[in-house]
């Protein structure tokens, strides 16, 4: 398997809209995609600069991430409550070991804002509720035009663009003499 350096890894991550960052051993911010850096609200300018631990409410945030550095073994959906200027966020994330080409080794943390993702599904069940409502009314409209039609004292037909018959009321079954089941689908 190819080995690639950690900036091709990087600017592969600058692509994903979910947050991305890496780390070094100590916790230092070396790398940000840009939902990460809005997430964290913190500048390019400050990666080499900022260490990720101060931001995870957990006063050993350091252990969440050490297994990987350790063993290599990734930490899958781990859970946590990080702090960006005293807004707590309530974080699921997977981290992952990656030594590049250079043997360098990074630790790239992968976020999801859970309280974002529940949002999204209440956004969701709000959408499908209005749908599920329109649906409905226009059953109901539906319904209210053929019990119209229906009880109409006026022959009332309706065919397609080929000239074939549609629908046809009792009104028109009695002024043409045929039944709605025989003039379906003949020519008008």
């Amino acid at each position: 398997m190819k080995k690639f350096s950690h900036r091709d890894i990087q600017d592969i991550h600058d692509l994903n809209n979910i947050p991305i960052v890496s780390i070094d051993s100590t916790g230092l911010i070396t790398y940000g995609n840009s939902s990460a850096l809005r997430l964290l609200r913190i500048e390019k300018a400050d990666l080499g600069k900022k260490n990720l631990f101060p931001f995870f409410k957990e006063t050993h945030s350091g252990e969440l991430f050490y297994p990987s550095l350790v063993t290599g073994i990734p930490a899958i959906n781990k859970l946590a409550n990080i702090l960006v200027d005293e807004d707590e966020y309530h974080v699921a994330f997977s981290s992952h070991l990656i030594e590049d080409v250079n043997g360098i080794c990074l630790i790239y943390l992968f976020f999801q804002n859970i309280a974002a993702l529940e949002r999204s599904e209440n956004l969701f069940a709000k959408q499908e509720l209005k749908f599920e409502r329109l649906l409905i009314e226009s059953k109901e409209r539906q319904a209210r035009l053929a019990a119209i039609v229906n009880t109409s004292d006026d022959a009332i037909v309706s065919k397609n663009l080929q000239g074939m018959i549609t629908s046809w009321n009792h009104a028109a079954g009695i002024m043409f003499g045929h039944t709605e089941a025989e003039a379906l689908d003949k020519h008008i």
